[in-house]
Order: structure tokens, then sequence, then C-alpha cells
């Protein structure tokens, strides 16, 4: 899955602009930024275990005056997200 290109065009353009301390924190600042979605995730999914996700979450925490709008954006914006992976995956094979 292309990993090792990845790692070796990313370490060439940072050994570049900032050398091996911007190897180190950007690994540690991006896995301490994952670790706190991870966990903000886990946490809405503890308390409100639904099929729906996203937008769902969005129409419990959103203002009651645009929860609604904003749950209708949350869902067809993932709509959305999943037709394009979808495009994406169909127009490579």
């Amino acid at each position: 899955m292309c990993t090792w290109e990845a790692v070796f065009f990313a370490n060439n353009t940072a050994m570049i602009n900032g050398g091996p301390p911007t190897l180190i924190y950007g690994f540690v600042f991006c896995f301490m930024g994952a670790l706190a979605t991870a966990a903000s995730l886990a946490e809405m999914a503890s308390f409100a275990p639904t099929s729906g996700g996203q937008y769902h979450w969005v129409s419990m925490l959103a203002p009651k005056g645009t929860s609604i709008f904003l749950s209708w954006l949350t869902g067809w914006l993932a709509t959305v997200g999943w037709y394009a992976t979808l495009s994406l995956f169909c127009c490579t094979c």
C-alpha cells in the first residue's frame, strides 16, 4: 500500500526543510493529535452508540436552533465523501 514510498518522500522533504528534529517532533505531534481525535470519538461513541454516527452526534451536541441543519449537512457531506471514495476506487480498477 505504498507505505515505504510515502515514508521515503516525506522523510526526504523533512530532512531538507528541518532535519531530524522535524521528523521526531512531527511524529510526536501527529501521534498526540491522532490520540486526541480517537479519544474524543471514543467518548462520543460510548455515550451515544448509534448507527448514525456523526450526524446523530451533531444533532445532540449542536445548539438547538442549528442542530437540524447541521445534522443534515453532516449527513450529506458524509454521503458525498462515500460516493467520492467509491468513484475513486471504481475508476482505478
